[in-house]
């Protein structure tokens, strides 16, 4: 019976795909560490934005490290899911201007519940990934639980060769899986 129990776990967030969820034992769990690997207009970023999405609107805080859209391109994407309605035709009709930007914004935070935080940049470390979740969880008082990594590449390239430091940083992703107690997903480019 405690085998069966233990099979499906409380900390366990959604993957958003039932099946996979079911086979990761409910989930993605807190102290693990998953790659999304593959070519390019593969889906991988569509895929975990929607993850993280899903779940911080069911209050599980969730942390992008965006480091393969600007800025701009992120908000767009989740302007356009959260909201149901297109950026672009948006600000081409005089409808989301520079004055009214921070109303869509709020929009989107409240939808989100207030659990979705993005960092977007580039030569990501260790320690700026443990500052970040320690900062929000000071400023915010919310402890992240799933951190997202768009792209691998973008962490610190400690070995000067972009396949070694890939192999090095998937170690670092794991082992902040588990320093930080968070299901953390790196998108791996190929």
């Amino acid at each position: 019976e405690d085998i069966i129990t233990n099979m499906t776990s409380t900390s366990a967030m959604t993957s958003t795909f039932p099946e996979f969820d079911k086979v990761m034992g409910g989930g993605p769990q807190p102290g693990n560490f998953y790659g999304f690997i593959g070519m390019g207009k593969s889906f991988k970023s569509i895929t975990t934005h929607y993850i993280a999405a899903e779940n911080a609107k069911r209050g599980i805080p969730v942390l992008i490290l965006n480091g393969e859209m600007s800025a701009k391109q992120y908000f767009e994407r989740i302007f356009n899911k959260e909201l149901g309605l297109n950026f672009d035709e948006e600000v081409a009709f005089g409808k989301l201007t520079k004055e009214n930007y921070k109303d869509y914004s709020n929009k989107i935070d409240e939808i989100l519940g207030h659990n979705l935080f993005c960092v977007t940049g580039t030569s990501f470390t260790k320690d700026q990934v443990i500052n970040t979740i320690n900062d929000i969880e000071k400023k915010h008082g919310k402890r992240i639980k799933m951190v997202i990594l768009d792209g691998l590449t973008q962490f610190e390239d400690v070995c000067r060769n972009e396949i070694m430091s890939s192999i090095e940083n998937s170690g670092v992703c794991k082992e902040l899986s588990k320093t930080c107690d968070v299901a953390f997903m790196a998108l791996i480019h190929t």
